[in-house]
């Protein structure tokens, strides 16, 4: 039987805001563990394979038996926050009283060995403790990210051109020892792939328009973020799936302000 912390208290910000690379980050505690959320401006952009990026498909045969494609799409996004790191290992204790990855070196490794249905069970169990309504990214949130925002400088990969500055591609290693992107994120290629919120049929095409959802759960979800291939590669896998190379980063939508006027 599975026995977990109750939480009796929870810091809700470290700092209202700080500032690195330019950008606008919150710093969150549970526990002893800190998790820094770093802000994304939304804007206008093309995701999928474009002229940076050298792939038209992506081969899924390990995991879902087909090919996911990504022909470029055109995409409009509201601002958010993501984690400037994946879920560490620390961080997943913290929350869930476990820790299920295989590689226990260090803490400050990302998590990994967890399913996309154990992701959903912490983003609800990590929004009850925080007061704050966390989720997983969805897949264009998570490209968007990677290419570097509105700061993008269109790098193949997530803040270079050059694999071996932005990238481990051996074995898990502590978050954050890399070279960040445009937005000051870490190990958006390479180091661990990492869950998306949104499913997808074989076969099916990127989808574009207006903050695209994509679809919630088909039989199999999107992860992203290979060490071999750039940041517009898909995969794709069961929702129960567990690897030794898979695990996943917050995200936060910004919360609105409507004001009527009289």
């Amino acid at each position: 039987m599975k026995i977990y912390r109750l939480h009796l208290a929870f810091l809700a910000l470290m700092s209202a805001c700080t500032m690195a690379y330019g950008q606008k980050t919150k710093t969150y505690q549970v526990d002893d563990v800190s998790f820094t959320m770093v802000y994304v401006e939304g804007g206008d952009t093309v995701i999928g394979r474009t002229s940076d990026q050298d792939q038209r498909y992506t081969s899924c045969s390990s995991f879902a038996g087909g090919t996911l494609w990504n022909d470029p799409v055109q995409v409009t996004l509201n601002d958010f926050w993501i984690g400037q790191t994946e879920v560490t290992q620390e961080l997943w204790e913290a929350v869930m009283g476990e820790n299920p990855s295989s590689n226990q070196d260090n803490p400050k490794q990302p998590v990994t060995d967890i399913s996309w249905d154990d992701c959903m069970v912490f983003v609800t169990r990590i929004s009850g403790i925080t007061g704050e309504r966390f989720r997983m990214p969805t897949e264009a949130e998570w490209e968007y990210a990677a290419r570097g925002g509105v700061k993008s400088q269109y790098y193949r990969y997530s803040g270079s051109n050059e694999q071996d500055e932005v990238a481990w591609d051996d074995a898990t290693h502590e978050v954050a020892t890399k070279k960040p992107n445009e937005l000051g994120i870490y190990d958006m290629s390479g180091s661990v792939r990492e869950w998306c919120k949104n499913g997808c049929y074989l076969k099916e095409i990127l989808h574009g328009g207006d903050n695209p959802q994509g679809r919630l759960q088909t039989g199999y979800q999107i992860f992203r973020g290979d060490y071999n291939s750039g940041v517009a590669e898909r995969n794709a896998g069961k929702p129960d799936l567990r690897l030794s190379s898979l695990g996943f980063r917050l995200v936060r939508s910004v919360k609105r302000v409507v004001v009527y006027e009289d």
